[in-house]
Protein backbone atom coordinates (compact mmCIF):
# COMPACT_ATOMS: atom_id res chain seq x y z
CA UNK A 1 0.00 0.00 0.00
CA UNK A 2 1.44 3.37 -0.96
CA UNK A 3 2.01 6.02 1.65
CA UNK A 4 -0.97 8.21 2.43
CA UNK A 5 -0.69 11.72 3.79
CA UNK A 6 -1.67 11.92 7.44
CA UNK A 7 -4.80 14.05 7.78
CA UNK A 8 -6.64 15.40 10.76
CA UNK A 9 -9.81 13.40 11.30
CA UNK A 10 -13.12 15.19 11.32
CA UNK A 11 -15.94 13.34 13.04
CA UNK A 12 -18.22 13.78 10.05
CA UNK A 13 -15.70 12.09 7.78
CA UNK A 14 -15.67 8.99 9.96
CA UNK A 15 -18.88 7.85 8.34
CA UNK A 16 -17.52 8.02 4.81
CA UNK A 17 -15.69 4.70 4.78
CA UNK A 18 -11.94 4.57 4.21
CA UNK A 19 -10.55 7.55 6.12
CA UNK A 20 -6.95 7.93 7.27
CA UNK A 21 -6.64 8.86 10.92
CA UNK A 22 -4.32 11.12 12.80
CA UNK A 23 -1.91 9.27 15.07
CA UNK A 24 -1.26 11.06 18.35
CA UNK A 25 1.43 10.69 21.02
CA UNK A 26 0.38 9.49 24.48
CA UNK A 27 -1.53 12.10 26.49
CA UNK A 28 0.49 14.07 29.00
CA UNK A 29 -2.39 14.80 31.38
CA UNK A 30 -5.19 12.51 32.46
CA UNK A 31 -7.76 14.41 34.53
CA UNK A 32 -9.45 11.36 36.04
CA UNK A 33 -10.21 7.72 35.43
CA UNK A 34 -13.50 6.04 34.71
CA UNK A 35 -14.16 2.89 36.68
CA UNK A 36 -15.94 -0.06 35.14
CA UNK A 37 -19.56 -0.54 36.08
CA UNK A 38 -20.05 -3.39 38.52
CA UNK A 39 -22.86 -5.39 40.06
CA UNK A 40 -24.20 -4.53 43.47
CA UNK A 41 -21.75 -5.07 46.31
CA UNK A 42 -22.03 -8.29 48.27
CA UNK A 43 -22.51 -8.51 52.01
CA UNK A 44 -18.83 -9.27 52.57
CA UNK A 45 -16.56 -12.29 52.25
CA UNK A 46 -17.23 -15.57 54.01
CA UNK A 47 -15.23 -18.77 54.29
CA UNK A 48 -15.69 -20.51 50.90
CA UNK A 49 -15.74 -24.00 52.41
CA UNK A 50 -19.12 -23.22 54.03
CA UNK A 51 -20.74 -23.85 50.64
CA UNK A 52 -19.85 -27.54 51.03
CA UNK A 53 -22.21 -27.76 54.02
CA UNK A 54 -25.17 -26.98 51.77
CA UNK A 55 -24.58 -29.90 49.39
CA UNK A 56 -27.10 -32.73 49.48
CA UNK A 57 -25.81 -36.27 50.12
CA UNK A 58 -25.93 -37.00 46.39
CA UNK A 59 -24.05 -33.79 45.58
CA UNK A 60 -21.39 -34.56 48.17
CA UNK A 61 -20.82 -37.98 46.64
CA UNK A 62 -20.54 -36.34 43.21
CA UNK A 63 -18.06 -33.68 44.36
CA UNK A 64 -14.29 -34.16 44.13
CA UNK A 65 -12.81 -31.11 45.86
CA UNK A 66 -9.52 -29.24 45.83
CA UNK A 67 -8.55 -26.33 48.07
CA UNK A 68 -6.16 -23.40 47.72
CA UNK A 69 -5.83 -21.99 51.27
CA UNK A 70 -4.99 -18.41 50.26
CA UNK A 71 -2.83 -18.01 53.36
CA UNK A 72 0.71 -19.25 54.10
CA UNK A 73 1.27 -22.34 56.18
CA UNK A 74 -2.05 -24.09 55.65
CA UNK A 75 -1.19 -26.23 52.61
CA UNK A 76 -0.58 -29.51 54.44
CA UNK A 77 -3.76 -29.13 56.46
CA UNK A 78 -5.99 -28.48 53.45
CA UNK A 79 -4.42 -31.39 51.53
CA UNK A 80 -5.50 -33.63 54.43
CA UNK A 81 -9.02 -32.18 54.27
CA UNK A 82 -9.14 -32.85 50.53
CA UNK A 83 -8.27 -36.50 51.14
CA UNK A 84 -10.95 -36.87 53.83
CA UNK A 85 -13.64 -35.42 51.59
CA UNK A 86 -12.67 -37.22 48.40
CA UNK A 87 -12.69 -40.59 50.20
CA UNK A 88 -16.20 -39.93 51.53
CA UNK A 89 -15.59 -38.68 55.10
CA UNK A 90 -17.57 -35.48 54.56
CA UNK A 91 -18.48 -34.67 58.16
CA UNK A 92 -14.88 -35.04 59.35
CA UNK A 93 -13.64 -32.88 56.47
CA UNK A 94 -16.09 -30.13 57.45
CA UNK A 95 -15.05 -30.44 61.09
CA UNK A 96 -11.41 -30.04 60.07
CA UNK A 97 -12.30 -26.91 58.09
CA UNK A 98 -13.88 -25.44 61.24
CA UNK A 99 -10.82 -26.29 63.32
CA UNK A 100 -8.47 -24.88 60.70
CA UNK A 101 -10.45 -21.65 60.63
CA UNK A 102 -9.41 -21.04 64.22
CA UNK A 103 -5.74 -20.96 63.19
CA UNK A 104 -5.84 -19.45 59.68
CA UNK A 105 -7.89 -16.79 57.93
CA UNK A 106 -9.67 -18.83 55.25
CA UNK A 107 -11.70 -15.98 53.75
CA UNK A 108 -9.33 -15.86 50.77
CA UNK A 109 -9.32 -19.63 50.32
CA UNK A 110 -10.59 -21.15 47.09
CA UNK A 111 -12.65 -24.35 47.29
CA UNK A 112 -13.27 -26.03 43.95
CA UNK A 113 -15.50 -28.95 42.96
CA UNK A 114 -14.83 -31.11 39.91
CA UNK A 115 -18.14 -32.90 39.42
CA UNK A 116 -17.49 -36.62 39.04
CA UNK A 117 -20.59 -36.80 36.83
CA UNK A 118 -21.16 -33.49 35.01
CA UNK A 119 -24.51 -31.82 35.69
CA UNK A 120 -26.66 -31.39 32.55
CA UNK A 121 -28.57 -28.19 31.88
CA UNK A 122 -32.10 -29.06 32.95
CA UNK A 123 -34.18 -26.08 31.90
CA UNK A 124 -35.70 -26.25 28.43
CA UNK A 125 -38.98 -24.37 28.87
CA UNK A 126 -37.56 -21.01 27.75
CA UNK A 127 -35.54 -22.31 24.83
CA UNK A 128 -36.01 -20.68 21.46
CA UNK A 129 -33.01 -20.47 19.15
CA UNK A 130 -31.00 -19.75 22.33
CA UNK A 131 -29.74 -22.57 24.54
CA UNK A 132 -29.22 -22.16 28.28
CA UNK A 133 -25.62 -22.69 29.45
CA UNK A 134 -25.84 -24.45 32.81
CA UNK A 135 -28.45 -24.14 35.55
CA UNK A 136 -26.87 -21.18 37.37
CA UNK A 137 -27.96 -17.58 37.53
CA UNK A 138 -26.51 -14.34 39.00
CA UNK A 139 -23.62 -14.34 36.49
CA UNK A 140 -21.84 -11.07 35.84
CA UNK A 141 -18.73 -12.12 33.85
CA UNK A 142 -18.16 -14.78 31.20
CA UNK A 143 -15.33 -16.24 29.12
CA UNK A 144 -15.88 -18.36 26.00
CA UNK A 145 -13.68 -20.25 23.54
CA UNK A 146 -13.58 -23.20 21.17
CA UNK A 147 -10.87 -25.85 21.51
CA UNK A 148 -9.34 -26.65 18.11
CA UNK A 149 -8.15 -30.12 19.19
CA UNK A 150 -11.62 -31.57 19.79
CA UNK A 151 -14.03 -28.74 18.79
CA UNK A 152 -15.47 -28.63 22.31
CA UNK A 153 -16.93 -25.34 23.48
CA UNK A 154 -16.10 -24.06 26.97
CA UNK A 155 -17.75 -21.29 28.98
CA UNK A 156 -16.58 -19.91 32.32
CA UNK A 157 -18.81 -17.68 34.41
CA UNK A 158 -18.34 -15.65 37.60
CA UNK A 159 -21.46 -15.48 39.77
CA UNK A 160 -22.33 -13.45 42.85
CA UNK A 161 -24.42 -15.49 45.29
CA UNK A 162 -25.03 -13.60 48.52
CA UNK A 163 -21.62 -13.09 50.14
CA UNK A 164 -20.04 -15.73 47.89
CA UNK A 165 -18.42 -15.47 44.47
CA UNK A 166 -18.54 -18.67 42.42
CA UNK A 167 -16.64 -19.69 39.29
CA UNK A 168 -18.32 -22.28 37.07
CA UNK A 169 -17.17 -24.14 33.95
CA UNK A 170 -19.65 -25.51 31.42
CA UNK A 171 -18.80 -27.77 28.49
CA UNK A 172 -20.50 -28.59 25.20
CA UNK A 173 -19.27 -31.49 23.08
CA UNK A 174 -21.94 -31.10 20.37
CA UNK A 175 -21.45 -27.58 19.06
CA UNK A 176 -23.56 -25.90 21.75
CA UNK A 177 -26.66 -28.08 21.41
CA UNK A 178 -26.41 -29.17 25.05
CA UNK A 179 -24.25 -28.12 28.01
CA UNK A 180 -23.08 -29.70 31.24
CA UNK A 181 -21.61 -28.04 34.31
CA UNK A 182 -18.26 -29.65 35.04
CA UNK A 183 -16.92 -27.43 37.82
CA UNK A 184 -18.06 -25.16 40.67
CA UNK A 185 -15.51 -23.11 42.61
CA UNK A 186 -16.09 -20.74 45.50
CA UNK A 187 -13.58 -18.01 46.28
CA UNK A 188 -14.97 -15.07 48.20
CA UNK A 189 -11.80 -13.06 47.51
CA UNK A 190 -13.03 -12.82 43.88
CA UNK A 191 -15.32 -9.97 44.86
CA UNK A 192 -16.62 -7.65 42.13
CA UNK A 193 -15.79 -5.42 40.40
CA UNK A 194 -13.75 -7.85 38.41
CA UNK A 195 -13.30 -9.56 35.10
CA UNK A 196 -12.96 -13.03 33.67
CA UNK A 197 -11.10 -14.07 30.54
CA UNK A 198 -10.20 -17.37 28.92
CA UNK A 199 -8.46 -18.85 25.89
CA UNK A 200 -7.71 -22.32 24.56
CA UNK A 201 -4.36 -23.66 23.44
CA UNK A 202 -3.58 -27.32 22.84
CA UNK A 203 -5.57 -29.56 25.17
CA UNK A 204 -6.42 -26.85 27.71
CA UNK A 205 -8.67 -23.89 28.42
CA UNK A 206 -6.86 -21.25 30.50
CA UNK A 207 -8.95 -18.88 32.61
CA UNK A 208 -7.79 -15.78 34.48
CA UNK A 209 -9.58 -13.61 37.04
CA UNK A 210 -8.49 -10.93 39.53
CA UNK A 211 -8.42 -11.48 43.30
CA UNK A 212 -8.75 -7.92 44.62
CA UNK A 213 -8.14 -8.88 48.25
CA UNK A 214 -4.70 -10.21 47.29
CA UNK A 215 -3.87 -7.72 44.49
CA UNK A 216 -3.32 -10.65 42.14
CA UNK A 217 -4.51 -12.06 38.83
CA UNK A 218 -4.81 -15.85 39.02
CA UNK A 219 -4.82 -18.43 36.21
CA UNK A 220 -6.64 -21.78 36.26
CA UNK A 221 -6.10 -24.68 33.87
CA UNK A 222 -9.02 -26.69 32.47
CA UNK A 223 -8.90 -29.95 30.53
CA UNK A 224 -10.78 -29.06 27.33
CA UNK A 225 -11.85 -32.67 26.77
CA UNK A 226 -13.97 -32.91 29.93
CA UNK A 227 -14.11 -29.41 31.46
CA UNK A 228 -12.38 -30.52 34.67
CA UNK A 229 -9.87 -28.27 36.38
CA UNK A 230 -6.36 -29.79 36.47
CA UNK A 231 -3.10 -29.03 38.22
CA UNK A 232 -0.16 -27.11 36.79
CA UNK A 233 3.24 -28.83 36.43
CA UNK A 234 4.19 -27.47 39.87
CA UNK A 235 1.28 -29.39 41.43
CA UNK A 236 -0.63 -26.20 42.23
CA UNK A 237 -4.27 -25.73 41.26
CA UNK A 238 -3.74 -22.05 40.48
CA UNK A 239 -0.88 -19.85 39.36
CA UNK A 240 -0.28 -16.12 39.73
CA UNK A 241 -0.13 -14.20 36.44
CA UNK A 242 0.23 -10.68 37.88
CA UNK A 243 0.93 -9.37 41.39
CA UNK A 244 -0.13 -5.73 41.25
CA UNK A 245 -0.04 -4.29 44.79
CA UNK A 246 -0.93 -1.58 45.54
CA UNK A 247 -2.79 -1.28 42.21
CA UNK A 248 -5.95 -3.26 41.47
CA UNK A 249 -6.71 -4.96 38.14
CA UNK A 250 -9.94 -3.74 36.55
CA UNK A 251 -9.90 -5.41 33.11
CA UNK A 252 -8.31 -8.53 31.58
CA UNK A 253 -7.72 -9.90 28.08
CA UNK A 254 -6.34 -13.26 26.87
CA UNK A 255 -5.42 -14.79 23.52
CA UNK A 256 -3.27 -17.52 21.99
CA UNK A 257 -1.86 -18.59 18.64
CA UNK A 258 -3.99 -21.72 18.73
CA UNK A 259 -5.05 -21.43 15.11
CA UNK A 260 -1.47 -21.49 13.85
CA UNK A 261 0.55 -23.09 16.67
CA UNK A 262 -1.70 -25.34 18.79
CA UNK A 263 -0.41 -25.97 22.27
CA UNK A 264 2.03 -23.08 22.17
CA UNK A 265 1.99 -19.87 24.15
CA UNK A 266 -0.91 -18.23 25.95
CA UNK A 267 -0.95 -14.44 26.47
CA UNK A 268 -2.56 -12.25 29.13
CA UNK A 269 -3.03 -8.49 29.44
CA UNK A 270 -4.36 -6.51 32.40
CA UNK A 271 -5.43 -2.91 32.94
CA UNK A 272 -4.93 -1.55 36.46
CA UNK A 273 -6.61 1.29 38.29
CA UNK A 274 -3.22 2.99 38.03
CA UNK A 275 -3.74 3.19 34.24
CA UNK A 276 -0.98 0.66 33.45
CA UNK A 277 -1.29 -2.01 30.76
CA UNK A 278 0.46 -5.21 31.89
CA UNK A 279 1.52 -8.16 29.72
CA UNK A 280 2.59 -11.75 30.45
CA UNK A 281 2.92 -15.05 28.62
CA UNK A 282 3.27 -18.74 29.47
CA UNK A 283 4.07 -21.79 27.36
CA UNK A 284 1.56 -24.52 26.48
CA UNK A 285 1.71 -25.99 30.00
CA UNK A 286 0.50 -22.70 31.48
CA UNK A 287 3.56 -22.29 33.71
CA UNK A 288 5.62 -20.29 34.48
CA UNK A 289 4.36 -16.83 33.56
CA UNK A 290 6.91 -14.38 32.15
CA UNK A 291 6.02 -10.72 32.64
CA UNK A 292 7.00 -7.76 30.50
CA UNK A 293 6.14 -4.09 30.57
CA UNK A 294 4.33 -2.43 27.65
CA UNK A 295 5.33 1.09 28.81
CA UNK A 296 1.66 2.08 28.57
CA UNK A 297 0.64 3.97 31.72
CA UNK A 298 -2.30 5.88 30.22
CA UNK A 299 -4.77 3.03 29.67
CA UNK A 300 -7.57 4.95 31.30
CA UNK A 301 -10.95 3.59 30.30
CA UNK A 302 -13.11 0.76 29.08
CA UNK A 303 -12.59 -2.88 28.19
CA UNK A 304 -9.29 -4.03 26.72
CA UNK A 305 -8.68 -6.84 24.22
CA UNK A 306 -5.76 -8.63 22.55
CA UNK A 307 -5.07 -10.74 19.47
CA UNK A 308 -2.24 -12.66 17.81
CA UNK A 309 -1.83 -11.66 14.17
CA UNK A 310 -2.15 -15.15 12.70
CA UNK A 311 -0.17 -15.63 9.49
CA UNK A 312 1.86 -12.45 9.69
CA UNK A 313 5.45 -12.96 8.51
CA UNK A 314 8.15 -13.65 11.07
CA UNK A 315 9.63 -10.45 12.35
CA UNK A 316 6.35 -8.58 11.97
CA UNK A 317 3.94 -6.98 14.41
CA UNK A 318 2.39 -10.15 15.73
CA UNK A 319 0.93 -9.50 19.20
CA UNK A 320 -1.60 -6.69 19.66
CA UNK A 321 -3.66 -5.14 22.44
CA UNK A 322 -6.42 -2.52 22.23
CA UNK A 323 -7.61 -0.07 24.87
CA UNK A 324 -9.17 3.37 25.37
CA UNK A 325 -7.50 6.46 26.80
CA UNK A 326 -8.54 9.96 27.87
CA UNK A 327 -7.23 13.12 26.30
CA UNK A 328 -9.62 15.25 28.36
CA UNK A 329 -12.39 14.76 30.87
CA UNK A 330 -15.05 12.38 29.54
CA UNK A 331 -13.35 12.11 26.15
CA UNK A 332 -12.19 8.59 25.34
CA UNK A 333 -10.12 7.75 22.27
CA UNK A 334 -9.00 4.38 20.81
CA UNK A 335 -5.39 3.20 21.06
CA UNK A 336 -3.35 0.14 20.09
CA UNK A 337 -0.05 -1.30 21.23
CA UNK A 338 1.89 -4.13 19.61
CA UNK A 339 5.01 -6.26 19.97
CA UNK A 340 7.63 -6.13 17.21
CA UNK A 341 8.74 -9.75 16.87
CA UNK A 342 12.15 -8.84 15.46
CA UNK A 343 13.17 -6.59 18.38
CA UNK A 344 10.74 -7.67 21.16
CA UNK A 345 9.87 -4.01 21.69
CA UNK A 346 6.45 -2.43 22.13
CA UNK A 347 5.03 0.30 19.91
CA UNK A 348 1.90 2.31 20.58
CA UNK A 349 -0.43 4.40 18.46
CA UNK A 350 -3.10 6.70 19.89
CA UNK A 351 -5.80 8.14 17.67
CA UNK A 352 -7.28 11.59 18.17
CA UNK A 353 -10.78 10.40 17.46
CA UNK A 354 -12.82 11.23 20.56
CA UNK A 355 -15.83 9.14 21.54
CA UNK A 356 -17.05 11.46 24.33
CA UNK A 357 -18.40 8.49 26.29
CA UNK A 358 -17.63 7.95 29.94
CA UNK A 359 -17.01 4.22 29.56
CA UNK A 360 -15.57 3.04 26.25
CA UNK A 361 -15.02 -0.53 25.18
CA UNK A 362 -12.71 -2.12 22.62
CA UNK A 363 -12.30 -5.45 20.88
CA UNK A 364 -9.59 -6.63 18.48
CA UNK A 365 -9.16 -9.18 15.68
CA UNK A 366 -6.22 -9.84 13.34
CA UNK A 367 -5.56 -11.96 10.26
CA UNK A 368 -2.29 -11.82 8.25
CA UNK A 369 -1.65 -8.11 7.60
CA UNK A 370 -5.21 -7.02 8.43
CA UNK A 371 -6.35 -5.70 11.81
CA UNK A 372 -9.69 -4.43 13.05
CA UNK A 373 -10.31 -2.73 16.38
CA UNK A 374 -13.99 -2.27 17.22
CA UNK A 375 -15.00 0.23 19.88
CA UNK A 376 -17.97 2.17 21.21
CA UNK A 377 -18.31 5.63 19.69
CA UNK A 378 -20.75 8.46 20.34
CA UNK A 379 -22.03 11.11 17.94
CA UNK A 380 -24.50 13.52 19.45
CA UNK A 381 -26.91 11.40 21.48
CA UNK A 382 -26.35 8.17 19.52
CA UNK A 383 -23.97 5.35 20.38
CA UNK A 384 -22.66 3.11 17.65
CA UNK A 385 -19.90 0.61 16.94
CA UNK A 386 -16.97 1.99 15.00
CA UNK A 387 -13.66 0.48 13.90
CA UNK A 388 -10.03 1.18 13.19
CA UNK A 389 -8.72 -0.97 10.32
CA UNK A 390 -5.18 -1.52 9.06
CA UNK A 391 -4.26 -3.44 5.90
CA UNK A 392 -0.48 -3.24 6.20
CA UNK A 393 0.24 -4.67 9.64
CA UNK A 394 -0.30 -1.40 11.48
CA UNK A 395 1.56 1.10 9.29
CA UNK A 396 -1.67 2.98 8.53
CA UNK A 397 -5.13 2.97 10.11
CA UNK A 398 -8.54 3.97 8.75
CA UNK A 399 -11.88 4.63 10.43
CA UNK A 400 -14.61 2.15 9.48
CA UNK A 401 -18.31 2.00 10.34
CA UNK A 402 -19.38 -1.39 11.81
CA UNK A 403 -21.80 -1.95 10.23
CA UNK A 404 -24.00 1.21 10.36
CA UNK A 405 -24.85 4.15 12.59
CA UNK A 406 -28.63 4.01 12.58
CA UNK A 407 -29.21 2.70 16.12
CA UNK A 408 -27.67 2.79 19.57
CA UNK A 409 -25.13 -0.04 19.62
CA UNK A 410 -22.31 -0.59 22.08
CA UNK A 411 -19.94 -3.07 23.77
CA UNK A 412 -18.73 -4.89 20.64
CA UNK A 413 -16.85 -8.17 20.40
CA UNK A 414 -15.13 -9.00 17.10
CA UNK A 415 -13.36 -12.08 15.73
CA UNK A 416 -11.44 -12.57 12.48
CA UNK A 417 -10.19 -16.15 12.26
CA UNK A 418 -9.53 -18.82 9.65
CA UNK A 419 -9.73 -16.59 6.56
CA UNK A 420 -13.48 -16.12 7.08
CA UNK A 421 -13.47 -12.35 7.42
CA UNK A 422 -14.65 -10.36 10.44
CA UNK A 423 -17.72 -11.14 12.56
CA UNK A 424 -19.01 -8.79 15.23
CA UNK A 425 -21.67 -8.82 17.93
CA UNK A 426 -22.75 -5.83 19.93
CA UNK A 427 -25.65 -4.79 22.13
CA UNK A 428 -28.40 -2.65 20.66
CA UNK A 429 -29.42 -0.25 23.36
CA UNK A 430 -32.97 1.02 23.44
CA UNK A 431 -36.31 0.29 25.07
CA UNK A 432 -35.75 -3.35 24.09
CA UNK A 433 -32.11 -4.42 24.41
CA UNK A 434 -30.86 -7.15 22.12
CA UNK A 435 -27.61 -8.66 20.83
CA UNK A 436 -26.97 -8.09 17.11
CA UNK A 437 -24.61 -9.97 14.74
CA UNK A 438 -23.05 -8.95 11.41
CA UNK A 439 -20.26 -10.22 9.13
CA UNK A 440 -17.92 -8.68 6.55
CA UNK A 441 -14.88 -9.61 4.50
CA UNK A 442 -11.46 -8.49 5.60
CA UNK A 443 -11.98 -5.16 3.88
CA UNK A 444 -14.52 -4.43 6.67
CA UNK A 445 -16.53 -2.52 4.09
CA UNK A 446 -19.64 -4.49 3.08
CA UNK A 447 -21.30 -5.72 6.27
CA UNK A 448 -24.17 -8.17 6.16
CA UNK A 449 -27.62 -7.24 7.36
CA UNK A 450 -27.73 -7.48 11.12
CA UNK A 451 -29.33 -10.53 12.72
CA UNK A 452 -30.79 -10.70 16.22
CA UNK A 453 -28.89 -13.14 18.42
CA UNK A 454 -30.71 -12.93 21.73
CA UNK A 455 -34.11 -14.24 22.79
CA UNK A 456 -33.68 -12.47 26.12
CA UNK A 457 -32.73 -8.91 26.97
CA UNK A 458 -28.98 -8.86 27.63
CA UNK A 459 -27.29 -7.75 30.82
CA UNK A 460 -26.14 -4.12 30.61
CA UNK A 461 -22.65 -4.78 32.07
CA UNK A 462 -21.13 -7.82 30.39
CA UNK A 463 -20.25 -7.74 26.70
CA UNK A 464 -21.38 -10.62 24.47
CA UNK A 465 -18.71 -13.08 23.32
CA UNK A 466 -18.29 -14.39 19.76
CA UNK A 467 -16.08 -17.24 18.49
CA UNK A 468 -15.46 -18.90 15.13
CA UNK A 469 -16.86 -22.47 15.12
CA UNK A 470 -16.58 -23.66 11.50
CA UNK A 471 -16.46 -22.17 8.02
CA UNK A 472 -19.03 -19.38 8.00
CA UNK A 473 -20.32 -20.38 11.43
CA UNK A 474 -20.01 -18.42 14.68
CA UNK A 475 -21.19 -18.99 18.24
CA UNK A 476 -22.24 -16.29 20.70
CA UNK A 477 -22.51 -16.33 24.49
CA UNK A 478 -24.29 -13.59 26.44
CA UNK A 479 -25.71 -12.87 29.90
CA UNK A 480 -29.43 -12.10 30.18
CA UNK A 481 -31.33 -10.08 32.75
CA UNK A 482 -35.04 -10.40 31.89
CA UNK A 483 -35.77 -14.08 32.52
CA UNK A 484 -36.94 -15.77 35.70
CA UNK A 485 -33.34 -16.99 35.97
CA UNK A 486 -31.70 -13.68 36.88
CA UNK A 487 -28.47 -13.02 34.90
CA UNK A 488 -28.42 -16.46 33.31
CA UNK A 489 -26.04 -17.39 30.46
CA UNK A 490 -27.20 -18.26 26.92
CA UNK A 491 -25.67 -19.57 23.69
CA UNK A 492 -26.65 -19.16 20.04
CA UNK A 493 -25.20 -19.92 16.58
CA UNK A 494 -25.70 -18.00 13.36
CA UNK A 495 -26.70 -21.23 11.53
CA UNK A 496 -29.55 -22.18 13.89
CA UNK A 497 -33.18 -21.61 13.05
CA UNK A 498 -34.95 -23.82 15.57
CA UNK A 499 -34.41 -25.81 18.73
CA UNK A 500 -36.74 -28.82 18.35
CA UNK A 501 -33.98 -31.34 17.66
CA UNK A 502 -31.41 -29.95 20.06
CA UNK A 503 -32.80 -30.66 23.51
CA UNK A 504 -30.37 -32.51 25.80
CA UNK A 505 -31.25 -36.01 26.92
CA UNK A 506 -33.56 -35.80 29.90
CA UNK A 507 -32.50 -37.71 33.02
CA UNK A 508 -34.34 -40.97 33.47
CA UNK A 509 -34.35 -40.78 37.29
CA UNK A 510 -37.00 -38.95 39.32
CA UNK A 511 -34.56 -36.98 41.48
CA UNK A 512 -34.81 -33.42 42.82
CA UNK A 513 -32.20 -30.71 42.31
CA UNK A 514 -32.16 -27.32 44.05
CA UNK A 515 -30.88 -24.53 41.77
CA UNK A 516 -30.13 -21.24 43.61
CA UNK A 517 -31.68 -18.08 42.17
CA UNK A 518 -31.62 -14.44 43.17
CA UNK A 519 -33.48 -14.50 46.49
CA UNK A 520 -34.76 -18.06 46.27
CA UNK A 521 -34.45 -21.46 44.64
CA UNK A 522 -35.77 -23.44 41.66
CA UNK A 523 -36.44 -27.12 42.30
CA UNK A 524 -35.92 -29.17 39.14
CA UNK A 525 -37.14 -32.75 38.78
CA UNK A 526 -38.13 -35.32 36.17
CA UNK A 527 -41.81 -35.99 36.77
CA UNK A 528 -42.40 -39.76 36.33
CA UNK A 529 -45.98 -39.36 35.05
CA UNK A 530 -48.55 -36.65 34.41
CA UNK A 531 -50.62 -35.91 37.49
CA UNK A 532 -50.61 -34.32 40.92
CA UNK A 533 -47.36 -33.43 42.68
CA UNK A 534 -47.02 -32.14 46.23
CA UNK A 535 -44.15 -29.93 47.37
CA UNK A 536 -43.39 -29.23 51.03
CA UNK A 537 -40.47 -27.12 52.27
CA UNK A 538 -39.23 -27.14 55.87
CA UNK A 539 -36.77 -24.85 57.63
CA UNK A 540 -33.80 -26.11 59.66
CA UNK A 541 -36.00 -26.42 62.77
CA UNK A 542 -38.46 -28.68 60.94
CA UNK A 543 -41.22 -26.05 60.63
CA UNK A 544 -43.30 -26.09 57.44
CA UNK A 545 -42.28 -23.01 55.44
CA UNK A 546 -44.17 -23.68 52.18
CA UNK A 547 -46.59 -26.17 50.70
CA UNK A 548 -48.24 -26.44 47.30
CA UNK A 549 -50.09 -28.96 45.16
CA UNK A 550 -49.79 -28.82 41.37
CA UNK A 551 -50.95 -30.88 38.40
CA UNK A 552 -47.99 -31.20 36.01
CA UNK A 553 -47.14 -33.03 32.81
CA UNK A 554 -44.62 -35.84 32.72
CA UNK A 555 -40.99 -34.92 32.09
CA UNK A 556 -38.67 -32.18 33.19
CA UNK A 557 -40.37 -29.66 35.50
CA UNK A 558 -39.39 -26.85 37.87
CA UNK A 559 -41.06 -25.25 40.90
CA UNK A 560 -39.90 -22.05 42.56
CA UNK A 561 -39.64 -20.98 46.19
CA UNK A 562 -38.71 -17.49 47.43
CA UNK A 563 -37.76 -17.75 51.10
CA UNK A 564 -38.12 -14.68 53.28
CA UNK A 565 -35.44 -15.74 55.77
CA UNK A 566 -31.85 -16.77 55.11
CA UNK A 567 -30.87 -20.26 56.18
CA UNK A 568 -30.95 -23.98 55.41
CA UNK A 569 -34.16 -25.54 54.05
CA UNK A 570 -35.30 -29.04 53.12
CA UNK A 571 -37.64 -29.77 50.19
CA UNK A 572 -39.78 -32.90 49.90
CA UNK A 573 -41.55 -33.69 46.64
CA UNK A 574 -44.16 -36.44 46.22
CA UNK A 575 -45.19 -37.50 42.71
CA UNK A 576 -46.54 -40.71 41.16
CA UNK A 577 -46.03 -42.59 44.42
CA UNK A 578 -42.38 -41.56 44.67
CA UNK A 579 -40.65 -39.17 47.08
CA UNK A 580 -37.51 -37.10 46.53
CA UNK A 581 -35.76 -34.67 48.87
CA UNK A 582 -33.22 -31.87 48.50
CA UNK A 583 -31.35 -29.63 50.92
CA UNK A 584 -30.63 -26.02 49.96
CA UNK A 585 -29.55 -22.68 51.39
CA UNK A 586 -31.04 -19.22 50.84
CA UNK A 587 -28.72 -16.23 51.25
CA UNK A 588 -29.88 -12.71 52.10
Amino acid sequence: MKAIAVLCLAVTSAMAGLTPVRMMPPPTVVPHRTAAASPAASTGPSAPWLALERLSPAERANARIHVEPGTPGADDAVRAIERLWNFGDYDEALAQFRNLGGSFDLRNAFVGINWRTPIPTLETDDWGPNVRVGNRDSAYCTAFDRNSVNNNLLVAMLRQYGAETHLNFDLSTDGGTSWTETYDGNGSGMTPPGDLEGTCTGAYFYVTYPVPDLNQVVCLKVDASNGQMVQFPSGAWADTVFATAPAQVTELAMCSAEEEWPGQRVYAFARTDGDSLLYAWADGTGQPWTRYGTKVDWCTGGMIDCAVNIGYPSGGNWLWASFMYKRAADTLCPALTWMDDSTSTWHTVAVNEPTTVTYGTSSLAAWHDTLLMAYTHELGTAFFTQGLASYDGGAHFYVKSIPDTLANREIPDVTGSHGDGFAVVHREYGSDRTIMYAHAGYDAASWSAQDTVSDHSPNWIERPRIQWLASGTYGVVYVSWDTTAYNSVWFNRNDWTGIADRHPVKPALFGLRAIPTEGGVRLAFNNPAAGKVKLRIFDAAGRLAHSEDRVLDAGLQTLSFAGTTAGIYFAQLDAAGKTATAKFFIAR
